[in-house]
């Protein structure tokens, strides 16, 4: 009779033969599929029982409640003088014509407590109502949930405010299945939004990759998402591309990626393709460890689109795929809305504008096609700067540059105005190593470029 008292819809789920957890009404001495066993440890008297192990309830069950079912059987067996039926020795499941199965669901098991005038007598019916009440509200939600889960399968929807991720991956966990959650916030509306945005890119696997990871970690200011401009694993430096650089760069970034929004954008060494041993198709490896939500926003291509996040509406575009998805782009930009979203972010990887011998003039080509829109759009736009390779000696309309590792955080303070700062690894987790501020130029429409100063 404890089997009555789970509360859990998913305790049941368990119960099945050849499973060590008692699905049929039997006993058994040493029998581990019986529900209630018998045990003799080494040096009983053989015939004599010290311990009694029941399989009848587990952690979800009520405990108070369970113990109370076995006393109540114990106490109406002594008042008819009722006696064990012979043990079984053998797997229960070979006798299934001839032994009951326990309940197999919370549905079977309330209809069996219905029934069970033992309980009744010994509970109260005060409380016997409300037990049989809790446990049906548990089956229709369980009901609810799952009819609510083919719902969302059916019509491809998900979740914008709070994502479940479940990763079952065995190269990188060896089949261990980890559950993890973080919440996803949007907003809309909010002219003096307090938000932190990271910025990253470049990251790999050494050393200094650990070393930035942690001194972002370590800052007493934490992002609410990480935008990522590109470059994860850098799989491609090793010998035919070793996927493996793959699982262990996602085990590394984990710690953080798997608390909180991490937007990807793809770089030059995302490509990863190895055509001297039959690997032909770029982006493979990215495309399938790290899921865009693009169709969301309309776009057929995971390494192109766009994602609201807080009181922004941030582009992803992807600067070495072909710019087919240029009409998806044009039908994107009239649709970010200033009000709710006054600020919009576009993130790629090869920059625009620079002036460092490394990536130089990779990015004409987009540059070209699409910087007309930017102009007329107005986007704080944040392209990827590299770490080392600049020109020497540095251009006079050049900003100084300067080769170090860290993390950059974007801070949005209201429509008008976003605070940034570059954290260098060297220095203090708090310490600015550079700052300025920036101004959106859809609410604040002044040239102050060189032109209109000359």
């Amino acid at each position: 009779m404890p089997f009555h008292f789970k509360v859990s819809s998913y305790s049941y789920d368990r119960i099945t033969p050849n499973t060590w957890s008692g699905a049929y009404q039997c006993w058994g001495k040493e029998n581990r599929e019986a529900p209630l066993t018998t045990a003799c440890p080494p040096g009983i008297e053989d015939g004599l029982v010290s311990n009694f192990e029941t399989k009848a309830f587990d952690g979800c069950a009520n405990p108070h409640l369970g113990l109370a079912a076995i006393i109540a059987t114990g106490i109406d067996g002594l008042r008819r003088h009722l006696r064990l039926p012979e043990p079984i020795d053998d797997n229960p499941y070979s006798l299934d014509g001839q032994l009951k199965r326990l309940p197999a669901s919370l549905s079977e098991s309330l209809e069996a407590l219905q029934k069970n005038t033992v309980l009744h007598e010994l509970i109260g019916e005060k409380l016997m109502v409300a037990i049989k009440d809790i446990r049906k509200r548990s089956s229709t939600t369980r009901r609810i949930r799952r009819d609510t889960s083919n719902l969302f399968s059916a019509i491809k929807q998900r979740s914008s405010t709070t994502r479940r991720i479940r990763r079952d991956t065995s190269s990188l966990f060896s089949a261990i299945k980890v559950q993890l959650n973080f919440v996803h916030k949007v907003y809309s509306g909010i002219d003096n939004l307090f938000v932190h945005k990271v910025y990253s890119g470049d990251l790999g696997q050494t050393f200094d990759s650990n070393r930035t990871l942690t001194h972002y970690e370590m800052s007493p200011e934490k992002g609410q998402a990480v935008l990522f401009v590109g470059d994860l694993s850098y799989a491609d430096n090793y010998p035919n591309h070793d996927n493996n650089r793959w699982d262990s760069w996602g085990r590394f970034a984990e710690r953080s990626a798997a608390y909180q929004p991490w937007i990807w954008t793809a770089g030059n060494h995302e490509l990863d393709f190895e055509s001297s041993i039959g690997e032909i198709v770029p982006f493979k490896l990215f495309k399938n460890r790290y899921r865009t939500p693009n169709k969301a926003s309309g776009s057929t291509s995971p390494l192109w689109y766009s994602i609201k996040r807080a009181s922004a509406h941030i582009i992803v575009l992807s600067s070495y795929s072909a710019y087919v998805k240029y009409q998806w782009l044009e039908a994107d930009l009239p649709k970010v809305n200033r009000t709710e979203t006054p600020w919009l972010i576009v993130l790629l990887h090869s920059p625009w504008y620079n002036s460092y011998n490394y990536h130089f003039m990779e990015g004409e080509s987009m540059r070209v096609m699409f910087e007309q829109w930017f102009v007329e759009h107005k986007p704080f736009m944040r392209v990827m700067l590299m770490k080392d390779h600049m020109t020497e000696p540095q251009p006079a309309y050049s900003a100084y540059c300067e080769a170090s590792f860290g993390h950059a955080m974007l801070s949005i303070k209201n429509r008008t105005h976003a605070y940034y700062a570059w954290h260098r690894n060297q220095v203090g987790y708090a310490v600015e190593s550079d700052k300025m501020w920036f101004f959106n130029r859809h609410y604040n429409p002044v040239d102050d470029s060189t032109k209109a100063q000359q």
